[in-house]
């Protein structure tokens, strides 16, 4: 071969090459682009065709899953969280089970009205006594949960929740624990990706969107934030709602204070562009069981070892 002609097709071959290199970083860059797509201002929950959660006296649901009416990524996974949360609130309405968002949830609420538009879970607290009901209600069957959904939690606390035993007035009473830990209400066709992507942390438990529920032990009214104790106590009751995403939703009686405390007096600020992702930077699929992910993505390993002191309740 001619040393032009080779000079010319070396010379194609390097352009190609660097033309294919810009046409791949560009895809990545608008593919994370989509990822972390999201809008400052979202319909509403309630405002969304068929969302609507109800608890039928037969003890089965009427509570569409409406989370591919979400326009992006990122609100898909919240409306999968946001169903979590009302199928919470319906049970907890029908057997006067006691509970309050917290956190950046209860940041959502006051700032957004509703979630924060880059935030990925949903916190909820309640007392002690009333999570060991929850869990009597599963237990007896009195309450089944909807289809897909799931609660993670310690394999003791169904244990103790089974000993209930009614005072001479009729209440149920529990031994409860000292503390029940930090159980997940959980989707079972969504994936976070924390096990798949951070494999080191050997996670032990499913890993589908989830709202984080923390049992609190509550005297005269008042509580300590599990996960911000050095924040000292907060006044819960009487308890107070705040419009969420449509609904009405319970907050503490001091949850001004529990925002100031948490988050400084500027907390109506909205973050600056560089702050507003999701923890880790990490997008869920709000579509795709974790199983499903590692299958369709073959890249990854499911990284999910299961320990025997997690168990689900279905």
């Amino acid at each position: 071969m001619k040393a032009p002609m080779r000079c010319f097709l070396l010379t194609s071959l390097a352009l190609l090459l660097l033309f294919y290199v810009y046409y791949m970083s560009r895809n990545a860059e608008r593919s994370k682009r989509n990822v972390f797509d999201f809008e400052l201002e979202n319909i509403p929950y309630a405002n969304l065709p068929s969302a609507r959660c109800q608890l039928l006296g037969d003890n089965s649901w009427d509570c569409p899953d409406v989370r591919e009416l979400g326009n992006n990524t990122l609100r898909q996974s919240q409306l999968v969280l946001l169903r979590l949360l009302l199928v919470f609130r319906e049970i907890s309405q029908k057997h006067n089970l006691t509970y309050w968002i917290a956190r950046g949830t209860l940041l959502g609420a006051v700032r957004h009205k509703g979630m924060i538009p880059w935030d990925i879970d949903l916190d909820i607290v309640l007392p002690n006594e009333d999570y060991m009901k929850f869990l009597y209600l599963l237990k007896q069957e009195i309450v089944k949960l909807p289809e897909g959904v799931i609660l993670q939690r310690h394999k003791h606390e169904l244990k103790i929740a089974a000993k209930a035993t009614e005072n001479q007035n009729g209440v149920l009473q529990y031994e409860v624990p000292k503390s029940p830990g930090n159980p997940r209400f959980r989707d079972n066709k969504s994936c976070y990706r924390w096990c798949l992507t951070f494999e080191h942390k050997h996670c032990s438990w499913h890993d589908g969107l989830m709202v984080d529920i923390y049992p609190v032990k509550v005297r005269n009214g008042v509580f300590e934030d599990p996960l911000w104790s050095g924040y000292g106590t907060f006044r819960a009751f009487p308890l107070k709602e705040l419009k969420f995403e449509g609904f009405q939703i319970p907050v503490i009686a001091e949850w001004e204070r529990e925002l100031l405390m948490l988050y400084g007096s500027n907390y109506m600020e909205i973050p600056s562009k560089e702050k507003q992702v999701p923890p880790d930077n990490l997008v869920p699929d709000p579509l795709h069981s974790c199983s499903d992910y590692a299958v369709e993505h073959s890249g990854f390993k499911l990284a999910v070892v299961h320990s025997p002191a997690t168990k689900h309740v279905v």
